[in-house]
């Protein structure tokens, strides 16, 4: 797939409306990947070129996004700052998460990952709202930016 035939399907899970991020920020719209069926989930995440392989994801977004993708995932909660590693894991990760405002769930995994003695090979996001918020985040692959979607 490219950019152009994935937008439809990005767009399918915007909700407008008012929302407060996880970070604070107050935005005008905001993604829901709940609204995407698995198989639309996968076909985005290929997009990508990712088959299987070691995955971390940022819950909740990215960790559905990490269990479609692999049998055993390792998961980051944002809540409770912690890691779920499976028991056959990797050295080496792709962290993906479903959006990244202002970057700080993406910051704190790959510290976490780093602590775990796991480094990460990608960051790979489906949507990049950084522009938004004006963060600035180093090395972050994005199927489409805010402004592609409206």
């Amino acid at each position: 797939m490219t950019i152009e035939q994935d937008l439809p399907t990005l767009r399918q899970a915007i909700i407008p409306g008012e929302f407060v991020s996880h970070s604070g920020l107050r935005l005008p719209w905001k993604f829901d990947i709940d609204l995407l069926a698995d198989e639309q989930v996968r076909q985005l995440c290929e997009s990508f070129g990712f088959g299987d392989g070691a995955v971390c994801g940022i819950e909740t977004g990215g960790g559905r996004m990490a269990r479609i993708m692999s049998d055993t995932p390792i998961l980051y909660n944002p809540r409770t700052k912690s890691l779920s590693i499976p028991l056959h894991w990797s050295d080496e990760v792709w962290l993906v998460d479903d959006v990244v405002t202002t970057g700080t769930s993406l910051v704190q995994a790959e510290r976490a990952l780093s602590r775990a003695g796991i480094k990460v090979s990608r960051k790979l996001c489906l949507l990049d709202r950084t522009s938004e918020s004006g963060a600035v985040i180093a090395g972050i692959e994005s199927l489409a930016k805010s402004e592609d979607l409206l």
